[in-house]
């Protein structure tokens, strides 16, 4: 339960960051509702993950993968008047390139590996 309600209020927190880029770029009210999708999807399917005591890791890789990514770059999507294909393809190339590849992996090491666990440790 922890666990959960700090990944939940983290991802409140920290998300208003990138939904504030998209809407300063490009102040439309799809920016905002994709927002909202981003806050109340991921946030109702990991409680719903929770409660219902699912273990198997395909359900967090859905939670992350789906729920939580795809409203963000739908947002980055709209603003930046490209659509997703294309937005994905740029993302993928950009980090998966034969230069870029190894920095891409410390990164999310970092990031992803690193940081969260000292967070969740705090808790």
């Amino acid at each position: 339960a922890a666990l959960t309600w700090g990944t939940i209020t983290c991802m409140l927190r920290l998300s208003i960051l990138p939904a504030t880029v998209a809407f300063v770029y490009r102040p439309v009210a799809e920016v905002a509702a994709w927002y909202v999708v981003f806050l109340l999807a991921p946030s109702v399917f990991l409680i719903w993950i929770v409660v219902t005591r699912r273990t198997n890791l395909v359900w967090y890789l859905l939670w992350g993968w789906a729920f939580f990514l795809v409203p963000l770059l739908a947002m980055g999507s709209v603003a930046t008047k490209e659509g997703m294909w294309p937005l994905w393809w740029r993302i993928y190339r950009n980090l998966f390139s034969e230069d870029n590849w190894p920095n891409s992996l410390a990164e999310f090491t970092l990031s992803d590996v690193v940081i969260s666990d000292m967070f969740f440790m705090i808790l």
